[in-house]
């Protein structure tokens, strides 16, 4: 597309920089790949392997901590794997789609920027008609959102994540030219991916224009995309409309929904034992009502108490076991597992029974036909004072960026990285000028620490459970 003149601003950026292919690590998942590219470490280093990860599942700085240690103003706009929002001197969080919560860092940052809050959700959506329209709606506002927070609040180094195109090229791969729309593919999305990697480029191009000439841009994907041997289907849940009939609030009942896609997976967290036990019972309750047309449940169930969790794990699906692993304190976990013969059946009849009545099916679920997967290999840019002109494509890892991004920054390299700092990718005499600096890792600055997952109403009700066996007076 760059070669038939359709990404003006991709293209722009190639002839004032470099360009690579992007070799990802494996497990190929976003979470995975943004912590890697965040800390230029290994999944094995970093800890996050799975799509529940929070930020207390990083186990080794991130390059974002240590910049904000070094008094660098840092701001960060849906990145992965930042929920819940570090508080970074004199900068800002709003985490990405895999929040659990609305929190941001300042917690009055949106009126701060004067407009009304916005992050890319991927909650309750159904039908392709709504996936486009909140695809479209990121495209359009992001930049306008960015380029507000890069204005007001002068980030010196920053990171704005767009979704687009993968949640796109799951769904609309066989849209590119050459594809075979799957049975039943619908023809009001034809060529939908292209259009929107032209929105994207447009995007891009809005972004880059509020820059100064002193500064760098990089753009980088955590992979690539390619097409599915097979269509895969998927199923979604629409967890406010089931949370809000069971009766259920998040906030008033301490619920976390780590997934509503596949299956519904609901952290309770730790504090009064009746009231969360209350809780758990009526969304077991009302799961267990929901049947497919003839009467079979459409959810096989999970629920782990904790800390009475079991230490064998092998019986559990792999997701689940993680769960259990990285999503502690809690009260408990539940998992409501999609039985995809019944959700066929109900899909093609039309409705579910929910306590014996009829309910419109797409008021509970939507189907998604999966035509493209992930690819290891991902795409980079890079354009800038520093960086040198480079005629064809590289080829580089994500664990480059963070060396890279570290020099940028006029901060010296830490030790730990993994990856190379690409010296073929700065202009000789910039490098002359400035030469790279490392720091031992164990000496590199580091933010005063912070209270983890392990808190007070986790404390105290591990306390309620041994007084009630007698352990502790």
């Amino acid at each position: 597309m760059i070669e038939a003149g359709q990404l003006p601003h991709l293209r722009a950026l190639q002839e004032r920089g470099v360009s690579a292919d992007l070799a990802s690590v494996a497990p190929v998942l976003s979470p995975v790949v943004w912590t890697s590219i965040a800390t230029g470490r290994r999944p094995e280093a970093h800890g996050v392997r799975f799509f529940y990860a929070d930020r207390y599942s990083i186990r080794v700085p991130t390059l974002w901590d240590r910049f904000a240690a070094s008094g660098l103003r840092v701001g960060l706009y849906d990145y992965l794997v930042t929920w819940p929002p570090h508080h970074l001197p004199n900068g800002f969080v709003v985490p990405g789609w895999l929040r659990r919560d609305d929190s941001v860092w300042p917690p009055d940052l949106f009126q701060r920027i004067r407009l009304p809050r916005y992050a890319y959700s991927v909650s309750n959506l159904g039908s392709p008609e709504e996936i486009v329209a909140n695809i479209q709606r990121e495209v359009r506002e992001k930049p306008r959102y960015w380029n507000r927070l890069w204005k007001e609040l002068r980030p010196e180094v920053g990171a704005v994540t767009f979704y687009a195109l993968d949640q796109m090229g799951h769904r609309f791969w066989y849209t590119v030219p050459g594809g075979s729309p799957p049975p039943g593919a619908d023809p009001r999305f034809t060529g939908i991916l292209p259009r929107t990697v032209r929105e994207v480029d447009r995007a891009v191009g809005e972004i880059v224009a509020s820059l100064g000439p002193a500064d760098h841009v990089l753009i980088a994907s955590d992979h690539g995309f390619r097409a599915s041997a097979r269509v895969n289907r998927r199923w979604g849940i629409r967890q406010d409309w089931l949370l809000a009939t069971a009766g259920l609030d998040p906030r008033r009942d301490g619920l976390e929904v780590l997934s509503s896609f596949m299956n519904l997976t609901v952290r309770l967290t730790p504090g009064d034992a009746p009231a969360k036990e209350e809780a758990l019972q009526k969304l077991a309750g009302f799961v267990a009502k929901i049947r497919a047309p003839g009467g079979s449940p459409a959810f096989d169930p999970i629920t782990v108490h904790v800390p009475e969790r079991p230490t064998d794990t092998k019986g559990y699906p792999d997701w689940f076991a993680q769960s259990l692993r990285e999503t502690l304190p809690a009260y408990a976990v539940y998992a409501a597992l999609v039985r995809p013969e019944a959700f066929e059946r109900a899909l093609r009849e039309g409705y579910f029974l929910v306590d014996g009545k009829r309910v419109p099916a797409g008021t509970l679920a939507a189907e998604h036909d999966f035509t493209g997967e992930h690819d290891p290999v991902g795409i980079f840019f890079a354009a800038g004072p520093a960086i040198r002109h480079r005629p064809g494509r590289l080829r580089l890892s994500v664990l480059d960026i963070a060396p890279l991004m570290a020099y940028l920054a006029g901060q010296p390299i830490p030790d730990d990285l993994e990856g190379q700092f690409q010296r073929a990718l700065i202009d000789p005499g910039y490098l002359d000028r400035h030469p790279p600096r490392t720091i031992p890792a164990a000496r590199a600055p580091r933010l005063p620490a912070e209270k983890g997952r392990t808190d007070n109403a986790e404390d105290e009700e591990t306390k309620r459970r041994l007084r009630a066996l007698g352990y502790i007076q």
